[in-house]
């Protein structure tokens, strides 16, 4: 039961801070501007997904 209640907890903590804006994800999801204009990995040999060049989201992102 101890392990249960503990997974739970810990499940909630990482379901807030993701909705907090703690991720980069969250970070730019309401940003007007595209993330891979500011992106590390802004290049075709780099970046295969399919939303490039022009992705609002990204789990991938790395700012330059």
């Amino acid at each position: 039961m101890g392990l249960v209640h503990w997974l739970k907890r810990r499940l909630r903590r990482f379901y807030d801070w993701l909705t907090s804006g703690g991720s980069v994800f969250n970070t730019w999801k309401d940003s007007t501007e595209f993330l891979c204009d500011r992106c590390r990995l802004n290049h075709p040999n780099i970046c295969r997904r399919p939303e490039r060049p022009n992705a609002m989201r990204c789990p991938e992102f790395e700012p330059r």
